[in-house]
């Protein structure tokens, strides 16, 4: 089954899109149905795809069956969005159906292109958007809970490296011409 451009010309950040990116990105990515109580994203598991939410209510839950509910995702809402911005990145939260739901699946593989880059963008801003939302979030929690006084200013070097190599992000932050402090690759 395939989403429709006037299914899709409803949902926050689809919104801006005209009628043939709308049908670009719906042959592109399928749509996905999902039962009450189904699981979508496990926690730890690794990611290759995100959702965008078309119908239903999903829940946001830290670990697994029994974790404490993070949220809910409505229509318009990315689930699991750091599979558009991260290759393979470990699921930090479990999500499943409390009603029957359907979710656009978003592979970054399929949304490569000309015809979809209009929507890739619009899908990877909404992405990093929500990502800096999450961040705010952890950021006021760790403030609230007094632990930002154990934290280090800034990382020492080696340890920014080691922790941006194994998220796969150094080759990404060093790029064509730029150089990091040090100069190892």
């Amino acid at each position: 089954m395939r989403a429709t451009p006037p299914m899709l010309c409803r949902l926050r950040p689809l919104r801006a899109l005209g009628r043939d990116e709308l049908a670009a990105l719906a042959a592109a990515a399928p749509l996905r149905r999902i039962e009450p109580h189904e699981v979508l994203l496990r926690a730890g598991d690794r990611g290759s795809a995100a959702f965008l939410v078309i119908e239903g209510r999903l829940r946001v839950r830290a670990g697994g069956e029994g974790g404490r509910v993070l949220g809910w995702a409505l229509p318009g809402d990315l689930v699991g969005e750091r599979a558009l911005v991260e290759d393979h990145a470990l699921r930090s939260a479990s999500v499943d159906a409390l009603e029957p739901a359907a979710v656009l699946v978003l592979e970054p593989a399929a949304l490569r292109g000309e015809a979809v880059a209009a929507a890739r963008v619009a899908l990877e801003l909404a992405a990093l958007g929500a990502l800096r939302e999450r961040l705010r979030g952890a950021g006021a929690a760790l403030l609230a809970s007094g632990g930002a006084e154990r934290l280090p200013r800034r990382p020492e070097p080696e340890v920014f490296e080691a922790e941006t190599r194994r998220m796969g992000l150094w080759s990404r932050l060093r790029g064509p011409g730029r150089a990091l402090r040090g100069g190892a690759t």
